[in-house]
């Protein structure tokens, strides 16, 4: 009996290291797709709204640049 709880205890430490190493995997994978889905959202936003984006764009900038002045 002492060899089958042992092989099931190395089961699982070998099922615990497999697990916390594919989700990472994972995360970078889903984190990329994301990123890519939300560029190619801006993207057909812009090409069906170029003069809303155009304004959007010219607010953010104008915010950003006035709050990260260097004075």
């Amino acid at each position: 009996m002492p060899n089958a709880s042992t092989s099931s205890q190395s089961q699982a430490s070998s099922g615990k290291q497999q697990r916390h190493q594919f989700p990472s995997d994972m995360r970078n994978d889903e984190s990329l797709q994301s990123f890519e889905q939300a560029i190619e959202w801006v993207r057909q936003y812009g090409r069906e709204n170029p003069e809303s984006l155009a304004l959007w764009c010219l607010g953010v900038g104008f915010v950003l640049g006035w709050k990260l002045k260097p004075w």
